[in-house]
């Protein structure tokens, strides 16, 4: 029985708490894997080396089966979905909110005659985009990375920030 997770960023450290009371091993894992302890009441906890800064997809690996971290965002990346983790850079606060205008990400089908077959994509529109009609905007194409899908670029929350003040600002 997994109920949940919590996870705490200190120091680019990364302590994860799981109540999985059942469990005989619970491993954290961020790309090394970080056996946990568990404490009388089930909860199973451990803190990660400093991790380097930027996005880390992550699992739990309980009893053998690696699980995405039912308490956190999902994302499909490495394959298969996967938790994910933002590490913050010290002194840097160009990925975070700002009070900029914003645009939208819409998702558009399209018809490829290539696969037969109705296929998604994601279109980054900039703020004031539907109002102004006539004004060109340059084009960026993005195709994902291998073991991600669409989403891959338009999820993780650092990006979601990172558009507005590439484009709109």
């Amino acid at each position: 029985r997994l109920v949940g997770s919590e996870m705490c960023i200190r120091d680019r450290s990364v302590t994860v708490r799981v109540n999985a009371p059942d469990a005989d091993s619970v491993k954290l894992d961020l790309m090394k894997k970080y056996p946990m302890t568990k404490n009388a009441d089930g909860i199973w906890e451990v803190t990660s080396d400093p991790q380097v800064p930027g996005f880390h997809y992550h699992f739990l690996e309980i009893d053998g089966c690696s699980v995405a971290d039912p308490s956190s965002e999902l994302f499909y990346g490495c394959g298969r979905m996967s938790s994910g983790i933002e590490i913050p850079e010290e002194g840097v606060d160009y990925y975070l909110p700002q009070h900029v205008p914003h645009g939208e990400i819409r998702t558009q089908m399209y018809y490829s005659d290539i696969t037969q077959a109705w296929r998604k994509c994601l279109v980054y529109t900039p703020a004031g985009y539907d109002e102004n009609n006539t004004q060109k905007y340059p084009v960026l194409y993005l195709q994902h990375g291998s073991g991600e899908d669409e989403t891959g670029w338009s999820n993780p929350v650092s990006y979601t920030h990172l558009r507005a003040h590439e484009t709109d600002s």
